[in-house]
């Protein structure tokens, strides 16, 4: 006699080993999901997808108030760089370079670098991405002399979109930052 039987009817399952006996009987296999079962299911997708949805939405618009906030900082760099390094442009050949500056323009969402010789020349305009503003009591414009790169006052730009706001700082040093 085998000490191993394995024994599979209609509705039975047998399994013998040695003096033990499993015995498991009236198995009914389902052929598909109930209605309730369904719906308990999506119902647990769907708010599995929606709270996905809201902190995309919510990661989504940091990261583009921050994009905003690097553009204008980089701007601001530029402008400090080349005035430390007395980099006089085409539009200033015949004339005295005293500087360049960031001018910002609260009503149309645009910043400007130009460069101060006897007359203003704009480099480079830029506009803010789309749902994020210049503060009205951000800084109207940053000057940055030529040889120091200082200005002569500190200045705070901030920007705000989404219901948060991001704060530049320009210090008498020079240094920009948050």
């Amino acid at each position: 006699m085998s000490n191993f039987k394995f024994q599979i009817s209609n509705k039975k399952i047998l399994i013998r080993l040695r003096n033990y006996k499993l015995e498991i009987g009236n198995w009914k296999f389902n052929q598909g999901f109930t209605l309730i079962e369904l719906l308990v299911v999506f119902g647990v997708i769907g708010v599995i997808a929606s709270l996905g949805f809201a902190s995309f939405s919510s990661f989504n618009n940091q990261q583009t108030l921050q994009s905003g906030a690097s553009d204008v900082k980089a701007m601001l760099h530029v402008a400090r760089i080349r005035a430390l390094s007395q980099v006089k442009p085409e539009q200033c050949a015949n004339e005295t370079l005293s500087g360049y500056q960031v001018n910002l323009n609260t009503t149309s969402q645009q910043y400007a670098l130009n460069v101060v010789c006897d007359t203003t020349y704009t480099l480079e305009t830029k506009k803010l991405p789309r749902d994020i503003t210049f503060r009205s009591d951000s800084a109207a414009s940053i000057f940055f002399p030529v040889l120091t790169g200082n200005p002569s006052s500190s200045a705070t730009i901030i920007l705000q979109g989404y219901g948060k706001n991001h704060v530049i700082r320009v210090n008498t040093a020079g240094a920009i930052g948050n």
